[in-house]
C-alpha cells in the first residue's frame, strides 16, 4: 500500500479535507522521519498526532502521546475514548493509572520520563511519541523533562512534536536530528480563523490597524493623548496633589462585546483575587448572559454535581461566587478553585452555555475552550522574580484561543488601554518575532543515579553531551574557535619589539582566556555531575569500584526511585526515620513538608500535629542543614525546603476532618489545597514501593494514602 493509499484512509475519516501541511508531516512520518509541527493554536496540529495514531495502530504497533499537564492528559483520553474502544486506549499520571498498556496510552510528560530511566523496555512495541506543547521546553522549572525524553528516546521510535510557533524551529529540529533520528520542520504559520485585534479605551473599541495594515490614526492620537495626560500626573504628584485617573470597567468591556456580538469570550486577568473581583462586580450589577432555557440547563449540572460531591459546598467565597454567577453564563477559571470546578466551567463553556470566563494565563496552556474573543486586561504580569512585561509567544498562546474554526468566520483579540500600557506596546506584541527555544536542562540527584546506574562516567558524559543546553554551547565554542584564529593571525603578523611586547602579552592573556571559556562550554554539565557525584559518594548513595564506574548502594537504589525537588532530602529523611513509633498520619504529615510549595508566608499553627511528628520535624532541619552545608562545599545550588504550614492540614484531614475545618488553619485557597495534597499523594505512591525501606515502612504509606485521597481531593478531571 502506497503513502498516498494511507493518508486517503485516513483521510475519509474527516468531514473536511486535511491541510497541506497535515498531508507533508504525515509523508514524513511514513517515510520514517520525526517532525516538529509548529502553527498557531487552533489551527489542526493535533491532526498529525492523530495519524501517527492511525498509522501505529494500522501497523499493530503502539503510541505514546505525552502532555505538560495532568488536565491537558485528561482532556486527551477523553477525547481519545471518543475514537476508540476503551481497551485500546490507556491514562498514566500522577493521579491515576487506567491500561496502562493499551495501544495508546496518554500521559504526563514526567511520567514518559520516568519510563525512560527505569524501563525502557516498555518502548520496544512503541512506534511514535507524540509530544504535544513541545514549547513547554521553555519553561525554566519543567522544561530540563523535555529534553530528557528526547535524549533517552529509543531510536527506532519516531516523535511527533507538536509545539506553537517558535523563532529557531531549525535549531531545535537540527539538534534532535543530530541525536535521535533525522527530524523535518513542518510550520503553518496561517491562522484558520483570522484574527482582528481592538484597543480598548475612552469606552470604545478601536480596531488596531486601518486597511493598510498601519496603526489607526484614532490610536495614534490616543497615544499623544495617553503621554500628556501621565505628564500630568507627574507634574502634579510633583506638587504633592492626587490626580484621578479613570480606570476601565470590566463590565461595561463585557457589555460592549455583547452589543458587538462578540461573545462568548475569555478575559485574561493574571491575579486570582481579580478574575474572582470582576466576577463579583458582574453578580453585584446582575449582568446576565443566558437565555431561561440555558439557565434552567446549567442549575441542573449545578444540583448535579452538589448532589454527587455535597462537599463543595463548605468551599471557599470563591467557590459561592462562581455557583451564583454561572446560572448567568458568567464563570472564572483559575488554580485557587478545586479541579471538580474548573471542569465544570470548560464543559459548560464548550457547549457554550456559558459565555464570558474570567481566567488567568493557565487558561491558556492547551485546554480545549475556544472563544469568539480573547481580553487581555494587562500586558505585563507579575511573575517570582518580579513584575515584566508579556513576552510574544506568552501574548500569541492567549490570543489564540479567539476564533472558533468551523463556527466563526474572524476571531477577535481585546487589549484593554491603560496609561501603562500605549497602543504602540500592543502593535508590538502582535507584530512581534516569536521567542526562541532555550535549553533549561538540569541535573539532579534522581538523574545522576539513573544515569550512572546504566553506564560509566564516560559514557553518561557522552549522554550529557546529548543535550540541547550542549549543543547550544557548542555552537558558542565554535564562534570562540573562531575568535581565538583571528587572535592568532594577529599574533603571527606582530613583530616581537620592545614596543609591541605589552600588546603581545595583552593578546596572549586574551587567547588563554577564550581557551578557557572553549573548555567551560565543550562541558557545561560534567563538572556539576562530578559535584553531585561527591555528594552521593558523601551520602553513602554511590560506592565507587574505580575511577570511572560507581554502583548504585541500596540507598542510592532508594534514592533513584525518588522523583521530587528534594530528593535527596526526602531519601536522607527516610534513612533516619524510626518507623515503628510512627502512625499513617505521621508519616504523610511529615512527607507534606517535603513537598508544599507555598506561594506567599503563612503563620503555622502545628497544634493538629501530633507530639512525635513534631519531634521528627526538629530532625529534619538538622538533616536539611546537613546537606545545605555540603551542597555549599562543593558549590551546587539545588534547593532545599522544609515547609511546615501544610503540615496541619494534612494531619487533620488524615484524620476524618470536614473539607470547612481546614480552613481554619490556613489561608490557602481550595484549589492549592487540592494541588498540595495530590503533590502529596503522588510522592506518598512513589514511595509505596521504593526500595530499601522495611515492609512496615511500606504498609503504613499503603494505609495514609486512602486517608488522604478522598472526597474533594479524590476528584481529578
Amino acid at each position: 500500500m502506497t503513502d498516498t493509499d494511507i493518508i486517503a484512509r485516513f483521510q475519509a475519516q474527516y468531514p473536511f479535507a486535511l491541510d497541506t501541511f497535515q498531508i507533508e508531516a504525515g509523508r514524513h512520518l511514513l517515510d520514517g522521519r520525526s517532525v516538529l509541527v509548529t502553527a498557531p493554536t487552533g489551527s489542526g496540529k493535533t491532526v498529525v498526532a492523530e495519524f501517527a495514531i492511525f498509522d501505529a495502530l494500522d501497523r499493530q504497533l503502539q503510541v505514546i502521546y505525552t502532555t505538560p499537564l495532568k488536565a491537558l492528559s485528561n482532556q486527551k483520553y477523553r477525547d481519545l475514548l471518543e475514537v476508540y474502544p476503551e481497551e485500546r486506549v490507556g491514562l498514566v499520571t500522577g493521579d491515576l493509572s487506567n491500561n496502562p498498556g493499551a495501544d495508546v496510552v496518554v500521559m504526563t510528560t514526567e511520567i514518559l520520563r520516568n519510563i525512560l530511566y527505569q524501563n525502557p523496555q516498555r518502548l520496544d512495541s512503541v512506534l511514535y511519541i507524540v509530544v504535544d506543547e513541545c514549547h513547554y521546553m521553555n519553561d525554566v522549572d519543567r522544561g530540563t523533562v523535555w529534553e530528557e525524553i528526547i535524549i533517552h528516546a529509543p531510536s527506532h521510535v519516531l516523535l511527533v512534536a507538536l509545539s506553537a510557533t517558535i523563532a529557531n524551529a531549525d535549531e531545535l529540529c537540527n539538534w534532535i536530528s543530530s541525536i535521535h533520528n533525522p527530524m523535518r520542520v513542518v510550520e503553518h504559520l496561517e491562522r484558520s480563523v483570522p484574527l482582528n485585534p481592538f484597543y480598548y479605551a475612552e469606552e470604545k473599541l478601536i480596531p488596531i490597524f486601518n486597511s493598510k495594515g498601519e496603526m489607526d490614526a484614532k490610536l495614534e492620537r490616543l497615544a499623544v493623548k495617553q503621554k500628556q495626560l501621565k505628564l500630568e500626573i507627574n507634574k502634579s504628584r510633583r506638587k504633592g496633589k492626587k490626580m484621578s485617573v479613570p480606570g476601565i470597567s470590566d463590565t461595561e468591556v463585557v457589555r460592549e462585546l455583547g452589543r458587538k456580538q462578540m461573545l462568548p469570550a475569555i478575559y485574561f486577568i493574571f491575579s486570582r483575587r481579580n478574575c474572582d473581583e470582576a466576577l463579583s462586580t458582574c453578580l453585584d450589577e446582575k449582568m446576565a448572559l443566558t437565555t431561561e432555557d440555558e439557565k434552567k440547563l446549567i442549575e441542573a449540572e449545578i444540583k448535579r454535581l452538589l448532589d454527587e460531591h455535597p462537599s463543595l459546598k463548605e468551599t471557599g467565597p470563591s467557590t459561592e461566587n462562581l455557583l451564583l454567577a454561572l446560572p448567568f453564563g458568567i464563570a472564572s477559571h483559575h488554580a485557587g478553585l478545586v479541579p471538580v470546578l474548573r471542569h465544570l466551567v470548560e464543559l459548560l463553556f464548550q457547549r457554550n452555555l456559558v459565555k464570558l470566563v474570567f481566567a488567568t494565563e493557565t487558561l491558556a496552556a492547551g485546554i480545549n475552550m475556544p472563544a469568539r474573543t480573547t481580553v487581555i486586561s494587562s500586558l505585563s504580569k507579575r511573575t517570582d522574580v518580579g513584575h515584566r512585561g508579556l513576552t510574544v509567544n506568552e501574548f500569541t498562546q492567549m490570543t489564540g484561543r479567539a476564533g472558533r474554526r468551523g463556527k466563526d468566520k474572524e476571531g477577535y483579540c481585546v487589549i484593554l488601554g491603560s496609561l501603562h500600557q500605549s497602543p504602540y506596546q500592543a502593535c508590538e506584541l502582535i507584530e512581534g518575532d516569536f521567542d526562541p527555544i532555550q535549553s533549561h536542562f538540569s541535573l539532579s540527584y534522581n538523574m545522576v543515579l539513573n544515569l550512572l546506574r546504566h553506564g560509566e562516567r564516560k559514557e553518561v558524559r557522552k549522554i550529557l553531551q546529548r543535550s540541547f543546553g550542549q549543543y547550544l554551547s557548542n555552537k558558542e565554542a565554535i564562534n570562540l574557535n573562531l575568535q581565538l584564529e583571528k587572535k592568532k593571525q594577529t599574533l603571527e603578523q606582530i613583530k616581537p619589539t620592545a614596543e609591541t611586547k605589552s600588546y603581545v602579552r595583552h593578546l596572549r592573556s586574551q587567547m588563554r582566556s577564550i581557551q578557557k571559556q572553549m573548555k567551560v562550554q565543550q562541558e557545561i554539565y560534567l563538572r556539576e555531575f562530578d559535584a553531585l557525584t561527591r555528594v552521593l559518594q558523601y551520602f553513602g548513595r554511590l560506592k565507587p569500584d574505580s575511577s570511572q564506574h560507581w554502583s548504585l548502594t541500596g540507598l542510592g537504589e532508594m534514592t533513584s526511585h525518588i522523583r521530587a525537588q528534594n530528593d535527596l532530602l526526602i531519601s536522607l529523611a527516610l534513612e533516619n526515620l524510626e518507623i515503628e513509633p510512627l502512625t499513617p498520619v505521621d508519616l504523610a504529615v511529615i512527607l507534606s513538608t517535603l513537598v508544599y510549595e507555598p506561594r506567599r508566608f503563612m503563620k503555622h499553627d502545628l497544634t493538629p500535629c501530633s507530639r512525635t511528628a513534631k519531634k521528627v520535624f526538629k530532625d529534619l532541619l538538622y538533616v536539611a542543614d546537613d546537606l545545605r552545608y555540603i551542597q555549599e562545599v562543593e558549590n551546587i545550588h539545588l534547593p532545599i525546603t522544609i515547609e511546615f504550614d501544610f503540615a496541619p492540614l494534612v494531619a487533620l484531614w488524615a484524620n476524618g476532618c470536614r473539607w470547612s475545618n481546614l480552613f481554619k488553619f490556613t489561608e490557602m485557597t481550595d484549589g492549592d489545597v487540592v494541588r498540595s495534597m495530590r503533590q502529596l499523594i503522588d510522592l506518598l505512591r512513589q514511595l509505596e514501593t521504593v526500595p530499601f525501606m522495611p515492609p512496615e515502612f511500606h504498609a503504613k504509606i499503603r494505609e495514609a494514602i486512602p486517608l488522604i485521597d478522598r472526597d474533594l481531593i479524590k476528584l481529578i478531571y
